[in-house]
C-alpha cells in the first residue's frame, strides 16, 4: 500500500463547482470512477508528504510523480518515514477492495479526506495508480490553469477532486513491437523515451525486432555501420525498462528475413541461395550459428521471453534444401526446425518462446508437428480481417498473441484510420480468448525499405493500443483523438475539435496514395523522390497530386492555429508539421513537372516563360532543400546517425535533379532522357531455370587507359569477369531489408584489367525466382586523351545457355563463340525494374534502386506459394499487366 501527501489542506474547493465524470480524460480508461464530493477538493503542494509500506523500489512510485510535478509547478514532495503511518486514520487507509483481486496489476486509487491512497497487490499495480493519478493531475493543469499569465515557477497548488477509482487490465500482455533494423535504430535517450511513455499508458512490453543490429563480438561485420546495439546498450534500456514495469523482449529471425546478414559474403553459404532471406535449414552449420546469437543475445535481456520470428521465410526449400525437404517431407523438416529453434531457446533459459504464425497458419501439418508450448504471434493489418487462426490455434494447444499494426511504413503519417480499425478488430479477436489461451496484444510497426517513415509518429498508435486492450469494452474510437490531443499535447478541450480534424486529415494522406489495394505497399516516397523530369511527356502515376497538396495545405494551417495551445510534446508536434509539409510539397512537386513539360511540349519558349520555368523550379527546389535538412533534424532526435545518410542522398539526388534541368534549360535543352541507355538482357527464354547462363562483349579500347569503371545490376545474380579475371559479383531481389537494398547496385574499377587493343566481358548469372532473369552493365573508360568511351548492355552481347563451363576458357578474347546467340532485350530503365538514372561514374556517383526492384520475379513466386496450380497458371501470364496496374515505380 501507498500513501501520499499527508495532511494537506482543503481550501476553496466550493469555489470550483461539481466535478462529472466526463469532465476528466484518462487513458487507458479506468473500469470504475466514483466522484466521492462535489463540495471537497485537496489541495496538492509542497507540503504534501509521501508516505510509503516496505517496497523494494520506492523510487520507482515517487520519481515519476514528482519529475512530472517539477515539469509544470514548482511543487517538491516530501518522503516521509514509516513511523509517520501511525497519525493516518487507517480505517481510511484500507477503504476499497480491488475490483480484480487476482490480478496483479489490480490498482485503487482514491483522494478523500486529504489523502491520496493507492492500493495494490504489486508494485506495477501502485505504479499504475500513480500513472492515473499523474493524469488526473494533468486534467486539472490542462483545465484550470492560464499559463499566458501564470509562470510555472508560480503553480504552488494543483487542486484534485475526491475522487475513487478501481482498475484493473483485460489483458496481460499488452505492448508495442518495433522495428528498429531496417533504419532507425533509436538512441539510447530515444529508447528511454518510449518506454516511458508506454509505460504511463500502462504497456509493460516492448519487443525489438533487430535482424542484423544486435552487435555480436564474434561477429564483428554483421551489424557494422549500422548503429547495432551493443549488450551494454542493452543492458541500460533494460534495466530502464524493468524500472518501469516494461518487459524488453528481443526478436530475432532465425529462418526469414535474413538477408541483411546473408548479403556479406562471409554468411552467404548459410543462405538458401545467393541473395537469398531465408536460411538453408539443411546446412549443418546452421544451428550452431543462431545457437550463438540466441545465446549472446540471451545475456543481454533479463526476460525470459524469446521471439524466434521465422515469418514470411518465402525461399525455404527453393534451392540448397530442396532435396532435404523432398526426402525428409515439408512439413517435418520445418516443424523440426522450429522445434530445434524452441529448444536452443529454453537451453538458453527463455521459458516463453514465441514465433510468428503466417507459415503454421496456412500449412496444418507443420502446425501438428509444432512443440505446443510454442507461443504463437497471429499477426495481420488488413483492416478487413477474415478467417482469423486465434480459434484453431487454441484448440490446438497453443497459446497466442495478437499482433494488429499502426500502418506506419512507406507513408508520409501513418495510416491511423484504417489502423485503428485493425487494431481494435483483432483486439476484439483476442479479448474473445483471454481466459482460453490468448495472452495479450502486440502492435507492430514496420520500417520496410529504407524506413523513411519517422519513428516518433508511431507513438499515436501505441496508446491507442494502450487504451484499447486494458479496457476492451469501453473503448470508444469516435472520441480517442481527442483524448490523445488533451493528454498527449496538453490542448484544451475547447481545441480538441481542431486537433481532430487535424490529426483525421494527416492520417487520410496515407489513402490517397494507395495504387492498387491497402495491404500492397503504398507509394508515396517512390513519387517523392522520382526523377520529376523522367519523362519528355510527364505522366504522374500518382493521379491524386493536387489533393495532396491541398490535404497538405489545409494541414498546416490548421497546425498553426493549433500550435500556441500545445502545452506538452511541441518537438513531437513538429513531425505532423513535417508530414503536412510532405503532403503539400510532393503535390506541388508533381504540378510544376506536369506544368513544364506541358509547356516545354506545347509552346514556343520565349524567354519569359523561360524564366518563370526555372523560377518554378528553384522554388520548389529549395523546398526539397528545406525538407532534407528538417528530415536530418528529426531523425537524428530520436535516432541513431547510421543508416541516415543513404535516406539524404535521395533527397540530395532530387535536388541535383533540378540543377541538372535549370542548367539544360539555359543551354536550350528542353529533354534529357535521365535513364540509363544500358538494357536489361538476358537469353531468349519466357521462364528461367536455376542453371547459369552466360554472356560475353568485346570491348575494344583504341587508345590507353586512365581510368575505367562499370556498374552493374542483376536479377537475380552476376559473377563479372574481364579479360577472364574475376571482379566481383552483384545480387538483387525485392527486400524490405537495407543492405540488400544498397547493394543492388555495385560499381567496380575495372582499370587495372583493361588494356588497349581488344577486351572481353564476361559474365556468369542465375536467377533463383525462376521467372525472369535480368542483368544490366553500364560502363564508362575514360581514355588519356580525355575523351570519354561508354559500355552498355544490348542486343549485341552474345549469350550461352545449354550447359556448365567446366573451365574459365569462355572468359578469354580468343574463345570460340560462333554458336553463341545475341541477348534478348527487356530494354533500358525503367522497364522492368524501375528507375535507374545514368551515374557519372567517373565523378564517383552510383545509380539507386526504387523500393521495388525486383517485384516481377516476387509476384511470380507469391502467385505458386499462395494460389493453386490451375489459378497460377491462369494469372501467370498478366504478370507484368498487373505490374504496370500497380504503377510501382511512379
Amino acid at each position: 500500500m501507498v500513501i501520499m501527501v499527508k495532511k494537506i489542506l482543503i481550501k476553496g474547493t466550493t469555489e470550483k463547482g461539481s466535478i462529472n465524470r466526463e469532465d476528466f480524460v484518462l487513458i487507458p480508461n479506468p473500469k470504475e470512477i466514483n466522484y466521492l464530493s462535489d463540495d471537497c477538493f485537496l489541495v496538492l503542494n509542497s507540503k504534501a508528504e509521501f508516505f510509503m509500506d516496505e517496497l523494494v523500489s520506492p523510487e520507482k512510485l515517487f520519481n515519476p510523480l514528482q519529475e512530472f510535478l517539477l515539469t509544470i509547478s514548482s511543487i517538491e514532495l516530501k518522503i516521509s518515514e514509516k513511523s509517520d503511518l501511525e497519525s493516518l486514520d487507517l480505517d481510511l487507509v484500507n477503504m476499497g477492495d480491488l475490483l480484480a483481486p487476482e490480478n496483479k496489476e489490480s490498482y485503487n486509487l482514491i483522494i478523500k479526506d486529504s489523502l491520496i491512497i493507492i492500493q495494490g497487490l504489486t508494485e506495477k499495480a501502485l505504479f499504475y495508480g500513480i500513472q492515473t493519478l499523474i493524469q488526473l493531475i494533468k486534467n486539472m493543469y490542462i483545465s484550470t490553469i492560464n499559463l499566458e499569465v501564470i509562470s510555472k515557477e508560480d503553480i504552488k497548488d494543483i487542486l484534485l477532486p475526491e475522487i475513487e477509482v478501481r482498475d484493473f487490465p483485460d489483458f496481460q500482455m499488452r505492448g508495442v513491437a518495433q522495428d528498429i533494423s531496417r533504419g532507425q535504430i533509436f538512441t539510447i535517450d530515444n529508447a528511454k523515451r518510449y518506454i516511458n511513455i508506454l509505460s504511463h499508458y500502462k504497456m509493460n512490453f516492448y519487443f525489438l525486432y533487430i535482424e542484423d543490429v544486435f552487435s555480436h563480438p564474434e561477429h564483428p561485420k554483421i551489424g557494422k555501420d549500422r548503429g547495432a546495439l551493443t549488450c551494454a546498450e542493452i543492458k541500460e534500456i533494460d534495466q530502464f525498462a524493468k524500472e518501469h514495469f516494461i518487459t524488453l523482449v528481443p526478436i530475432f529471425e532465425c529462418l526469414g528475413h535474413m538477408d541483411n546478414i546473408l548479403q556479406h559474403k562471409k554468411y552467404q553459404h548459410l543462405g538458401e541461395f545467393p541473395g537469398a532471406q531465408s536460411l538453408d535449414i539443411s546446412n549443418p552449420d546452421i544451428v550452431p550459428f543462431v545457437r550463438d546469437y540466441i545465446s549472446k543475445m540471451s545475456e543481454c535481456f533479463s526476460t525470459d521471453f524469446f521471439h524466434i520470428g521465422c515469418d514470411e521465410s518465402f525461399d525455404v526449400g527453393r534451392y540448397n534444401s530442396k532435396d532435404y525437404l523432398s526426402r525428409v517431407g515439408e512439413d517435418v523438416a520445418i516443424a523440426n526446425y522450429y522445434n530445434k529453434m524452441y529448444d536452443i531457446c529454453r537451453e538458453c533459459d527463455n521459458t516463453s518462446v514465441i514465433m510468428y504464425d503466417d507459415i503454421v497458419r496456412k500449412k496444418d501439418r507443420i502446425l501438428k508437428k509444432l512443440n505446443k508450448d510454442m507461443i504463437l504471434m497471429y499477426w495481420e493489418y488488413d483492416p478487413n480481417i477474415k478467417s482469423p487462426p486465434v480459434e484453431k490455434f487454441i484448440n490446438s494447444g497453443f497459446r497466442v498473441i495478437v499482433s494488429p499494426s499502426m500502418l506506419n511504413w512507406n507513408r508520409p503519417f501513418p495510416d491511423n484510420k484504417n489502423a485503428s480499425i485493425n487494431i481494435t478488430k483483432m483486439i476484439d479477436i483476442g479479448y474473445q480468448y483471454r481466459d482460453k489461451g490468448c495472452l495479450g496484444v502486440i502492435n507492430s510497426t514496420w520500417g520496410d525499405q529504407r524506413y523513411f517513415s519517422l519513428r516518433e509518429n508511431e507513438i499515436f498508435g501505441a496508446i491507442l493500443s494502450a487504451d484499447k486492450a486494458w479496457n476492451v469494452l469501453d473503448f470508444d474510437y469516435s472520441n480517442f483523438k481527442q483524448k490523445y490531443g488533451f493528454l498527449f499535447y496538453g490542448i484544451k478541450k475547447n481545441r480538441l475539435s481542431l486537433f481532430n480534424e487535424l490529426f483525421t486529415s494527416i492520417s487520410s494522406s496515407a489513402s490517397l496514395h494507395y495504387r492498387f489495394r491497402l495491404m500492397l505497399p503504398p507509394l508515396f516516397y517512390t513519387d517523392f523522390f522520382k526523377h520529376p523530369f523522367s519523362e519528355e511527356n510527364f505522366k504522374p502515376a500518382f493521379k491524386k497530386y493536387g489533393e495532396m497538396r491541398d490535404l497538405g495545405n489545409k494541414c498546416l494551417e490548421l497546425y498553426r492555429d493549433l500550435i500556441p495551445n500545445i502545452k506538452f510534446e511541441i518537438k513531437n508536434f513538429e513531425y505532423i508539421q513535417f508530414a503536412a509539409e510532405l503532403a503539400k510539397y510532393l503535390g506541388e512537386k508533381l504540378e510544376i513537372s506536369t506544368n513544364i513539360s506541358d509547356i516545354l511540349r506545347k509552346s514556343k519558349i520565349t524567354q519569359t516563360k523561360l524564366d518563370s520555368i526555372i523560377k518554378d523550379i528553384i522554388y520548389i527546389r529549395d523546398r526539397v532543400k528545406y525538407m532534407r535538412n528538417k528530415y536530418e533534424s528529426l531523425w537524428l532526435h530520436a535516432a541513431k546517425r547510421p543508416c541516415l545518410d543513404y535516406n539524404l542522398r535521395l533527397f540530395d539526388n532530387l535536388i541535383k535533379y533540378y540543377n541538372d534541368k535549370i542548367a539544360q534549360l539555359n543551354n536550350s535543352i528542353y529533354f534529357q532522357n535521365p535513364y540509363l541507355e544500358s538494357e536489361w538482357i538476358w537469353v531468349h527464354e519466357k521462364i528461367s531455370p536455376i542453371k547459369p547462363r552466360y554472356f560475353r562483349k568485346i570491348v575494344k579500347v583504341g587508345k590507353p587507359v586512365k581510368k575505367a569503371l562499370i556498374q552493374v545490376s542483376a536479377c537475380n545474380h552476376m559473377k563479372v569477369y574481364v579479360n577472364s579475371e574475376y571482379i566481383g559479383e552483384v545480387i538483387g531481389r525485392l527486400s524490405l531489408s537495407r543492405i540488400p537494398i544498397i547493394k543492388r547496385v555495385r560499381v567496380f574499377d575495372i582499370t587495372n584489367y583493361l588494356k588497349e587493343g581488344k577486351n572481353v566481358i564476361g559474365i556468369e548469372a542465375y536467377t533463383y525466382e525462376e521467372y525472369k532473369g535480368a542483368i544490366n552493365l553500364f560502363g564508362q573508360i575514360e581514355l588519356n586523351d580525355g575523351s570519354i568511351q561508354e559500355v552498355i548492355t544490348d542486343k549485341t552481347w552474345l549469350t550461352f545457355k545449354e550447359y556448365q563451363f567446366d573451365s574459365n576458357k569462355w572468359m578469354n578474347i580468343d574463345f570460340k563463340d560462333n554458336n553463341w546467340k545475341h541477348a534478348k532485350s527487356y530494354g533500358p530503365p525503367p522497364n522492368l525494374n524501375g528507375d535507374l538514372i545514368k551515374p557519372d561514374l567517373l565523378s564517383g556517383e552510383i545509380s539507386l534502386t526504387q523500393d521495388y526492384f525486383g517485384v516481377s520475379g516476387y509476384f511470380y513466386n507469391g502467385l505458386k506459394l499462395f494460389m493453386s496450380k490451375f489459378v497460377f497458371t491462369i494469372l501467370k501470364p498478366f504478370i507484368p499487366f498487373l505490374i504496370r496496374r500497380a504503377k510501382l515505380f511512379g
